[in-house]
């Protein structure tokens, strides 16, 4: 008798326990962000972020992005699955991506087993520069960071992407950081900090 009652109670905990979990989800999403974690979302990779992140662009004036190539935003080519922002994106663009002699960027080569990495490097950094030649509200700079992960940051958001020691950023889970959060006030400041930097 004593084990069916302690069966009971744990089923009824249980099902408390899921109805608690559901009010939450359904109230973490009309609370005002300040109120929420601080990423509200997670995608199982950059394609599966890339409708929000363009939605996000369409309401920010800057967009700031830290990278290894950048040729998401920078190759016209299939490979540069947002540069549609590096063309028609927020008006205010600043580019960090890594200086094609970084010591990194070999070990990173090795890693992903990319001998092309650094000459794939070179040649996003060709296409930013001519862009930039046709808009001076576009920046570029070369870090020689040993980074892990990639950062595009908008003026209310912002979408982290970590590199593993096998898979590119673009194929890495992709987290979205709301403005409000110590995340993107992190990390917004790991961004600049370097931006200043690298003059």
């Amino acid at each position: 008798m004593s084990n069916l009652i302690s069966f009971i109670i744990g089923v009824a905990s249980s099902l408390f326990a899921t109805y608690i979990l559901q009010i939450i989800g359904f109230f973490s999403k009309i609370l005002p962000p300040k109120f929420r974690k601080s990423f509200d979302r997670e995608y199982k990779n950059q394609k599966k972020a890339l409708r929000s992140i363009r939605k996000d662009a369409k309401n920010s004036t800057t967009l700031r992005v830290i990278a290894m190539k950048g040729d998401t935003f920078s190759n016209p080519g299939a490979a540069g699955e947002l540069h549609d922002l590096l063309i028609n994106g927020p008006k205010i663009q600043k580019y960090l991506i890594s200086n094609p002699n970084n010591p990194y960027v070999a070990q990173r080569a090795k890693e992903l087993e990319n001998q092309n990495l650094k000459m794939g490097i070179q040649n996003s950094i060709g296409c930013f520069e001519e862009i930039i030649t046709k808009n001076s509200n576009i920046e570029l700079r070369k870090h020689n960071e040993i980074l892990r992960f990639r950062l595009i940051i908008f003026d209310n958001s912002l979408y982290l992407s970590f590199q593993s020691t096998d898979t590119p950023g673009r194929y890495s889970p992709m987290q979205r950081y709301i403005k409000t959060s110590s995340g993107y006030l992190a990390l917004e400041a790991f961004f600049e900090d370097l931006w200043s930097k690298y003059k």
